[in-house]
C-alpha cells in the first residue's frame, strides 16, 4: 500500500503535468500561428507536454513522499490521497484552460470543456491498479486526439512560409538610363524626427542643416512591429516582411523541428516563456539570428549588380553572409559580434567566412575595426561623461558600454577607405546603428527622466533621488552628442566627394517615444534628399516601401511594379524628369545571376552568443 500511494501519486501527477504541457503547446501555436504542417504542430505539442513532464516528475516525487508519510503514520487509504491528487490537479489545469485557452466562440473548447470534466469526475475512478495502464494511455492519446481536432476537423489556417517570387521577366528587357551622378545611400537606425527637428532648429547639426536647406525633409512613417531587421529588409526590398521572410531579430529552433522564423508569444500563467529561455541555456532550444540566406527577395544591391550597375554597401543589419555582386559587400558581422562587454581585455577575430565580398578585401578590411577599449579618453569624455566618473560607476559602465559607437567607428573606416580607393561605383550605401543603441540605453536620463526621477531609480539601482538627479543630467547629453557625432562623420565623408557628383538619400527607420516605451507604437523617422537631381521640398509624410523605389529610379533603373510602395516624384527636379523620366518593370526576381548564388554558411557559435548579448542589453530580449 505504501509503494502503491507512492508511484500512484507520481503517476497522477505526471499525466496532468503532461496534460498541461500540451495544452500550453496548442496554446502557443494558437497565439503564434506557425507556418508548421499540422503534423509537425502536434510533435511540437507533445515537446511542450515532455518539458512540463520533467518538472511533473519532480513534483511527483514531492508528492508522492507527503503520500507516503501519510499513509504509513496516519494510515490514511492512498486511494482517498490520490483522489485529492487528481480532483486538485485537474481544477488547476481546467482553471487554466477556462482563463487563457478556450475562446467561447469556438465549438472546441465546447468539446474540450466536456472532455476535461469528464476526466476530472471520473479521474479518481480509473486509476485502480488493474486499469492503470489503460487510463494513462488514453490520456497520454488525449491531446494528440485535440490536436487533430483543432488542425483538421477545425482547418484553421496557418500562416505559409514566404516563397521567392518568379515572373518570367528577360534581363535583356531592362534598359537602365546612365546617369552621370552617383547616389549615396545612409541609413541611420533609430533617428527620431522629434529629436532630429529639435536638434536642427538649435544649431546642433550644421552639416544636416546645410543639407536639408537645399533639400527635401519628410517624416517617414515605419510599420509594426517596429524591429530594425524587418523594416530596414522592407526598405532594401520595396516588400513586406510577409514577403521578404526577415520578420524579427532571430529564428527559434526547436529539437528535431524547423525554426520558427518569427517572436514566440505564450499563453499567461503559464510559465513557458521562462521554460523556453532555460532549454535556450542548456542548447536545447537554439536562437539563430537571420541571414540573407532567409531573404526571399532581391534587395538593392543584387538589382544593381544583375543590371551591371556596382555599389558598395557597408555594415547593413543581417546582411551576413555577403552576396557575390558587381561592387563591394561589407556584411554586419564584419564587426565581431564574439566582441560584447567593454571590460572584456580579449579582442579575437570572427573566423565566420563570407563577412565580405570579395573575400580578399577582408583582411585588409580587417585592419579598420575599432576595438571598443581602444577608444580614447578623449573620444569617451565627448561621446559619454569624464572618465573619473566612469571609474565611480563601473557596475553602469559594464552594462552601458560603447561597443555600438566603436562598431559605427569601425565602418565608417571602412567608408573612408572603400571611398579613398575606388570612386568608380554607382551607388555606395552605409547603414549606421549607433543612435538606435544609445538611445535605447540612454533614453531615462533624457530630459524627461530627470522630472520623473523617482520612478527611474531602478535603472541605475539607486538609493535616493537626487543621486538620479545628478547622473541623469552626466548622461542625459549623450544622445544629442550621438546625433552630433554622426552629423560629424557625415560631414567628413561627403567631402570626399565633388560637391555636385552625387545625389543623397538619408533616412531611419523609426523614431523613439518620449514617454521611455522605446519605438514600440511606430514612431516616425526621417527622411532627407539632396543632391543637383533633387529639389528643395517639404513633404508631410513618406512610406518605408517609397525608398527602394526611388533608389531604383535615381540610380537610372526602372521600378519594380511588385514593390509595395511608390516613386517618388515629386522629390525630383525638372531636369532629372525630363533626362530620365522613370521606367517601371513587372519584377526583378526572376532574373537570375550571380549575385542569386545558392550560398550555404552556418553562424558560430561566438556570433550567436554575441548577438544575443547585445539583443538583451538593448531590451530587445529576456
Amino acid at each position: 500500500n505504501i509503494m502503491d500511494a507512492f508511484v500512484k501519486s507520481i503517476f497522477s501527477v505526471l499525466v496532468i503535468s503532461f496534460l498541461f504541457g500540451e495544452f500550453v503547446g496548442l496554446k502557443t501555436l494558437s497565439l503564434n500561428r506557425l507556418n508548421f504542417s499540422p503534423l509537425k504542430n502536434i510533435w511540437l505539442c507533445i515537446f511542450a507536454g515532455f518539458c512540463y513532464l520533467f518538472w511533473g516528475f519532480v513534483f511527483g516525487v514531492f508528492l508522492g513522499g507527503i503520500s507516503w508519510v501519510l499513509n504509513y503514520y496516519l494510515h490514511i487509504n492512498p486511494e482517498l490521497i490520490n483522489s485529492i491528487y487528481i480532483g486538485v490537479g485537474f481544477f488547476i489545469l481546467g482553471y487554466f484552460l477556462t482563463k487563457w485557452y478556450f475562446s467561447k466562440r469556438e465549438l472546441f473548447s465546447i468539446l474540450g470543456g466536456l472532455i476535461i470534466s469528464s476526466i476530472s469526475i471520473l479521474g479518481a475512478n480509473l486509476l485502480e491498479e488493474k486499469q492503470i495502464r489503460f487510463a494513462g494511455f488514453i490520456l497520454l492519446l488525449l491531446p494528440v486526439i485535440l490536436s487533430f481536432l483543432r488542425f483538421f476537423l477545425l482547418k484553421r489556417k496557418l500562416i505559409e512560409e514566404p516563397k521567392r517570387h518568379i515572373y518570367n521577366t528577360n534581363p535583356g528587357s531592362i534598359k537602365p538610363y546612365s546617369v552621370d551622378k552617383k547616389l549615396i545611400f545612409i541609413g541611420l537606425d533609430g533617428c527620431d524626427w522629434k529629436l532630429f527637428n529639435r536638434f536642427l532648429k538649435e544649431g546642433r547639426l550644421p552639416n544636416f542643416e546645410r543639407l536639408v536647406k537645399k533639400g527635401t525633409l519628410s517624416k517617414v512613417k515605419t510599420i509594426f512591429p517596429t524591429d530594425s531587421p524587418l523594416i530596414w529588409t522592407s526598405i532594401l526590398t520595396g516588400k513586406k516582411p510577409s514577403e521578404h521572410g526577415i520578420v524579427y531579430w532571430y529564428k527559434t529552433k526547436f529539437p528535431f523541428l524547423p525554426a520558427i522564423g518569427k517572436p514566440l508569444f505564450y499563453p499567461k500563467g503559464a510559465r513557458f516563456g521562462k521554460l523556453v529561455n532555460w532549454l535556450i541555456k542548456k542548447s536545447l532550444v537554439r536562437r539563430i539570428p537571420f541571414s540573407t540566406q532567409d531573404r526571399k527577395c532581391k534587395a538593392v544591391w543584387n538589382i544593381l549588380s544583375d543590371c551591371n550597375k556596382s555599389s558598395i554597401n557597408i555594415g547593413w543589419i543581417y546582411s551576413w553572409p555577403a552576396e557575390a555582386i558587381k561592387g563591394v559587400q561589407v556584411s554586419w558581422y564584419m564587426y565581431p559580434f564574439e566582441y560584447a562587454s567593454f571590460e572584456t581585455k580579449r579582442f579575437s577575430s570572427s573566423n565566420l567566412p563570407r563577412r565580405v565580398y570579395p573575400e580578399s578585401l577582408q583582411d585588409e578590411l580587417q585592419r579598420l575595426i575599432i576595438k571598443p577599449q581602444e577608444l580614447s579618453k578623449e573620444e569617451l569624455e565627448k561621446m559619454y561623461f569624464p572618465t573619473e566618473e566612469l571609474d565611480k560607476r563601473k557596475d553602469f559602465v559594464d552594462k552601458l558600454d560603447p561597443w555600438d559607437f566603436a562598431k559605427d567607428k569601425s565602418f565608417l573606416n571602412t567608408a573612408h577607405y572603400l571611398l579613398d580607393k575606388n570612386k568608380e561605383f554607382d551607388l555606395f550605401s552605409l547603414y549606421l546603428y549607433g543612435i538606435d543603441a544609445v538611445s535605447h540605453t540612454y533614453w531615462p536620463f533624457f530630459e524627461e527622466a530627470i522630472n520623473n526621477a523617482k520612478s527611474k531609480q531602478e535603472i541605475l539601482s539607486v538609493s535616493n533621488t537626487e543621486q538620479f538627479r545628478e547622473e541623469a543630467k552626466l548622461f542625459g547629453k549623450t544622445i544629442l552628442r550621438y546625433y552630433e557625432y554622426i552629423d560629424e562623420e557625415l560631414g567628413k565623408l561627403l567631402k570626399k566627394l565633388e560637391e555636385d557628383s552625387y545625389n543623397l538619400i538619408v533616412v531611419s527607420d523609426h523614431g523613439f517615444n518620449f514617454d521611455g516605451s522605446a519605438h514600440s507604437n511606430a514612431p516616425e523617422g526621417v527622411f532627407i534628399g539632396c543632391g543637383p537631381y533633387l529639389k528643395k521640398i517639404e513633404l508631410d509624410y513618406l512610406s518605408i516601401y517609397d525608398i527602394l523605389p526611388t533608389l531604383l529610379v535615381l540610380s537610372g533603373l526602372p521600378a519594380g511594379e511588385d514593390m509595395e510602395g511608390r516613386v517618388i516624384k515629386e522629390i525630383f527636379s525638372e531636369e532629372f524628369l525630363e533626362k530620365f523620366p522613370p521606367q517601371y518593370i513587372k519584377s526583378y526576381e526572376g532574373i537570375h545571376t550571380e549575385s542569386c548564388e545558392d550560398i550555404s554558411f552556418s553562424l558560430d557559435k561566438q556570433t550567436i552568443s554575441g548577438v544575443e548579448k547585445r539583443l538583451k542589453a538593448l531590451g530587445y530580449i529576456d
